[in-house]
């Protein structure tokens, strides 16, 4: 379970969103699905418990700041910028312990989709 719950918090650690600046600010969590797929590879005996933790994860962003939080592994904060808006896609420079990242993210409605290590994920707004 660590081995995929490891990448994912790095990954959230720089990740930011939305089709425009205020669409973006409010807290995320995984979608059901992105929480599924996580637990896929997991032992059965296991899956429940990496399923609870990784539907507890979540991004934070408000006035160009962003946390990550995940259970058990704590918070990182760090700043993001919008840097354009196309229709539904926004570019996003994060930055994080020092590491810069720009981002791609999709919104849609209260959900947004992106990709994390080469894996799609989608959002959908917690708050």
């Amino acid at each position: 379970m660590h081995k995929r719950i490891l990448p994912l918090f790095a990954a959230l650690s720089l990740l930011a969103c939305g089709s425009a600046e205020s669409d973006l600010e409010g807290t995320w969590g995984l979608a059901p699905e992105s929480i599924d797929e996580m637990a896929n590879g997991v032992p059965a005996s296991a899956r429940a418990a990496a399923k609870e933790r990784a539907s507890q994860m979540s991004m934070t962003f408000k006035d160009g700041k962003c946390t990550a939080t995940v259970p058990g592994m704590g918070s990182k904060e760090g700043t993001y910028v919008v840097k354009s808006a196309d229709g539904n896609k926004l570019t996003v420079e994060t930055e994080m312990d020092g590491k810069k990242e720009t981002m791609v993210l999709e919104m849609d409605g209260d959900a947004f989709s992106t990709t994390m290590q080469g894996n799609a994920v989608k959002f959908v707004r917690s708050d």
